[in-house]
């Protein structure tokens, strides 16, 4: 059996047209989304946190299981402690799976 791939709607598209400049990050909330902005403003959206994986330009990186980080917005990695430190102050652990994606991405922007 064939799936459709449905085009995103105009709010998925407006909202990830500059994604880099205005997402910080992005929360998985079951089969939902919520989009934390750069003004503190939050967005939910109906997608899954894999559909927007491939959507998102590669300055974003998936740290965790239930998290995508904006790489612009980090000010702290820590590896020791599997830590990153976002600009807003938000603390989020990294997956031990994830570590080694997190560093090359890292570097890769850097």
């Amino acid at each position: 059996m064939e799936t459709k791939i449905r085009k995103p709607h105009r709010t998925h598209t407006k909202l990830l047209f500059r994604a880099s400049e205005n997402i910080v990050r992005l929360e998985a909330n079951i089969n939902y989304t919520t989009f934390i902005l750069n003004g503190g403003k939050q967005k939910i959206m109906s997608y899954t946190l894999k559909k927007y994986d491939s959507m998102l330009p590669h300055s974003f990186v998936r740290v965790n299981r239930s998290c995508i980080v904006n790489i612009n917005f980090i000010a702290n990695l820590n590896f020791d402690h599997k830590t990153v430190l976002l600009k807003d102050g938000t603390e989020i652990l990294i997956s031990r799976r994830r570590l080694e994606t997190v560093r090359q991405n890292m570097f890769a922007v850097a």
